[in-house]
């Protein structure tokens, strides 16, 4: 992970906002950290048992180019991860993420972020309901879903399936059929979805 940093007079920046102090950056930082940590688990992927480990180690890039996350503080625009978006996700990506904080409080933003790092992850949305995106069904999908949810969000077996065959197939998984591509395989591989960790 790495944040802006600009190089006149060795100030440190998080990029869009200015100068800031060490110890502010720091608290971004681990924020985010604890949010990419969040998917770290035991969990039941089709019968077999698979443990998730996160290992994040923070640098800082001289030029906004070289940065992979980009924290806005203070912007109300959303945030979001361009290759998800854009439908052009896969595995030979070095993926960039925006986070744009608003008035979040530092749980907040790790939840932001853990939902950010899903789409890193390979997954689509699954909150929405436009001809770009679809509303999980809740007939197999869990309502604080990761990728539905950054208010309680939780990760679960068939997120870690997703991401899986994201990886696998290098194809954006998403939680129905649209523009980006039909529903997930994981969809379909069991009748309920919804063993918790």
């Amino acid at each position: 992970m790495e944040l802006h940093k600009l190089d006149s007079n060795g100030i440190e920046y998080i990029y869009g906002v200015g100068p800031i102090s060490d110890t502010n950056a720091q608290r971004y930082v681990n924020a985010i950290t604890e949010g990419y940590k969040r998917w770290a688990g035991s969990y039941d992927i089709f019968g077999l048992p698979a443990n998730v480990i996160v290992n994040v180690y923070p640098t800082y890039a001289e030029k906004k180019s070289d940065a992979n996350v980009i924290v806005t503080v203070n912007s109300d625009f959303y945030s979001y991860v361009p290759t998800t978006i854009l439908g052009s996700w896969n595995t030979r990506q070095d993926p960039m993420m925006y986070l744009n904080t608003g008035n979040r409080n530092m749980d907040s933003v790790s939840r932001l972020a853990q939902h950010e790092f899903g789409h890193v992850l390979g997954l689509f949305d699954a909150y929405a309901n436009t001809p770009l995106t679809w509303k999980a069904s809740s007939d197999k999908y869990e309502n604080n879903d990761v990728m539905m949810s950054t208010s309680n969000p939780a990760v679960y077996s068939y997120n870690i399936a997703m991401m899986l065959y994201a990886f696998k197939n290098n194809k954006l998984q998403t939680y129905g059929n649209s523009t980006y591509g039909r529903t997930s395989e994981v969809y379909f591989r069991s009748e309920s979805l919804k063993p918790l960790k």
